[in-house]
């Protein structure tokens, strides 16, 4: 289960990465930056958990707060499953922290 921890935590920086460049290369120009919904720009602060990225053993034994990210990201995954923006794909990380809490709650 360790594994499965450190998975997701690699995950979850993965998306940050992805989703902090996609920011950056919209705010280059002040056009772009303006269409950018407020929700977008405030997704990374959603998933980025000061827990989530320490120790693994730490990050396990926060069970609700794993399902609440979960949650986030699922709903993060939604709103952009439909949107014209060409948003990061959170759907890895979605199926990371469900198979992560499937596995917890065990």
């Amino acid at each position: 289960m360790k594994w499965k921890g450190q998975e997701a935590q690699r995950l979850i920086l993965q998306v940050l990465v992805q989703w902090h460049s996609w920011l950056s290369n919209r705010a280059a120009s002040v056009e772009e930056w303006s269409l950018v919904p407020h929700w977008c720009k405030r997704a990374p602060e959603w998933i980025d958990k000061r827990w989530s990225a320490g120790d693994v053993d730490y990050f396990l034994r926060h069970k609700r707060n794993i399902r609440s990210l979960r949650e986030t990201v699922d709903h993060l995954n939604m709103s952009t499953a439909n949107d014209d923006l060409n948003l990061p794909d959170l759907r890895l990380l979605l199926a990371s922290l469900e198979e992560l809490e499937e596995l917890l709650d065990e």
